[in-house]
């Protein structure tokens, strides 16, 4: 929906969406490697950041799934988390592609 209709969104609101999506990107980007070449301190930087990040997403989700009443979703976090990791780089190859349907 934000690829099609991004255009009107205002500018501020581009920009969190934007930094929300380069955030978990780069948190996953800098993790995984981390942990594949065992690299000692920058391992323990990278999952440190990488668990202050779900720290933060874990009690803001919990806060709205409690709003809504909707407690038993808490633990579909890290389920969550991996798919939208999914969709960004999904969307990457969609951002760069241009579309050839238009509306008649």
């Amino acid at each position: 929906r934000h690829l099609s209709t991004g255009k009107y969104y205002k500018t501020s609101h581009k920009m969190l969406l934007g930094l929300y999506a380069l955030s978990h990107f780069m948190c996953w980007i800098l993790v995984l490697p981390a942990i594949l070449i065992n690299a000692a301190p920058y391992l323990w930087i990278a999952m440190g950041l990488f668990l202050f990040r779900w720290l933060v997403q874990v009690i803001m989700y919990q806060r709205c799934f409690i709003k809504l009443k909707q407690n038993d979703l808490g633990w579909w976090f890290i389920y969550f988390d991996l798919w939208l990791l999914y969709y960004h780089v999904k969307s990457i190859f969609l951002i760069t592609k241009k579309s050839t349907i238009h509306w008649k």
